[in-house]
């Protein structure tokens, strides 16, 4: 594979995109002979996965909804499996990226409070599940529940990317009300919008409330994180806003 060689420039600065934060190294001023002032300093960029890693999970929610409205507008067996496809394939990546976006947010929280080796025996999703809660202060009469999603969530992500392909019992679909193979019935939209409700609540609420202690830095990062995570849920609104106004 080839590409077209591209004449040489001199770069135009960096390009700051969503999920970036900068930080600044080698920064010193000195008088040249001349008697000028010069200065010079390197930018660092740290790029945060999570954030792209939830607004997969968003957009393919809301494919899995136009995918589901197809299935009901459907009028033959034809036009019901494309849907069905559709959607099963939309709720797929859905999951499996509100797995991602949490496992990378827990990485990178471990890291920005010098936390190592937590639970490490464990399953990727009580991993995650016990970073978090270490590192940000979830009530104590919702961490039950909130554990208990985030596990669901990487249940589902798990039965995709670990699928069992021996024979099963066909289960029933709840948009077609007809039996169909278990992963139509898994990864269903009902299943899409619960993973995401509990993935975006994570993410955009968690931030706000980080547990003292956790190096000097760490307050200060969430703050940006709060960000992120109110955009996400701003462009989750404005699918479903956009969605809405489609139908009408």
């Amino acid at each position: 594979m080839t590409f077209d060689a591209q004449p040489a420039e001199e770069p135009r600065g960096v390009l700051v995109i969503p999920g970036s934060t900068i930080a600044l190294k080698n920064f010193r001023l000195w008088i040249d002979d001349s008697g000028e002032v010069q200065a010079n300093l390197e930018p660092q960029i740290a790029f945060e996965m999570w954030p792209l890693w939830m607004r997969v999970a968003i957009d393919h929610e809301q494919s899995a909804r136009v995918a589901r409205q197809q299935l009901i507008d459907a009028t033959d067996d034809t036009q019901r499996a494309a849907a069905l496809n559709d959607e099963t394939r939309a709720g797929m990546v859905a999951i499996s990226a509100c797995a991602f976006a949490l496992e990378s947010m827990a990485i990178s929280v471990a890291t920005r409070a010098s936390l190592h080796g937590v639970g490490k025996s464990k399953s990727a999703g009580r991993r995650v599940a016990e970073v978090l809660r270490q590192c940000f202060a979830v009530p104590n009469h919702q961490v039950t529940q909130w554990r208990k999603a985030v596990l669901d969530v990487f249940r589902f992500r798990n039965w995709a990317v670990h699928p069992d392909s021996a024979a099963q019992d066909p289960m029933e679909h709840p948009g077609l009300r007809a039996f169909v193979p278990r992963p139509a019935n898994l990864y269903r939209l009902e299943n899409s919008v619960g993973s995401v409700d509990v993935t975006l609540s994570t993410v955009a609420k968690l931030p706000r409330v980080p547990r003292p202690g956790r190096g000097p830095n760490f307050a200060q990062s969430m703050k940006a994180w709060s960000t992120f995570g109110e955009d996400l849920v701003q462009h989750r609104s404005s699918l479903r806003g956009a969605a809405a106004s489609d139908e009408h």
